[in-house]
């Protein structure tokens, strides 16, 4: 009888088995779970930075276009808009233009913050005389996923009647 309850105590090898196969199923859900929760954070504050760098290059413009319209509204020397990348840290006190054309194609940041994952760029559009369209995007590169933040806003030149 002493025998027999000693080969009873513990657990068998296919019971230790199926316990780890199991535990090993829970942990690899849970890892994954924590991992697609960061991807997505670190998309939605790129998404909030993106919207930042896109409300203040509007802002900046609106100023200029505030300080003298004349010399505004001959930025579109186009009929189709003409695109300005905006990479560079803005200045507000003394406005720099980019060169119109200007390639934007590098994803190298905006002025010296990080990530320079970033590229900012506008398409001014006249549309009258009295008014101009903006379309201002800002785009970032996360891995091999690239993102947009688009903003369109108008521009009419309020001291003319």
């Amino acid at each position: 009888m002493l025998k027999n309850k000693q080969s009873e105590q513990g657990f068998t090898f296919i019971e230790v088995l199926i316990f780890t196969a199991i535990l090993s199923f829970l942990l690899i859900a849970l890892t994954t779970t924590v991992v697609t929760s960061l991807q997505r954070m670190t998309t939605v504050e790129h998404r909030l930075y993106s919207q930042r760098y896109a409300e203040e290059l509007e802002e900046w413009l609106r100023g200029e276009e505030e300080a003298d319209w004349s010399t505004f509204i001959v930025r579109d020397a186009s009929s189709s808009g003409s695109m300005y990348c905006f990479n560079g840290a803005l200045d507000f006190r003394t406005p720099v233009w980019p060169t119109a054309g200007q390639n934007c194609s590098s994803y190298n940041g905006i002025g010296t913050t990080t990530p320079l994952i970033y590229k900012r760029y506008a398409v001014i559009t006249a549309a009258s005389p009295n008014q101009t369209n903006i379309q201002i995007v800002v785009e970032w590169k996360d891995g091999n996923k690239y993102f947009s933040t688009p903003l369109n806003t108008v521009f009419t030149n309020a001291k003319e009647k």
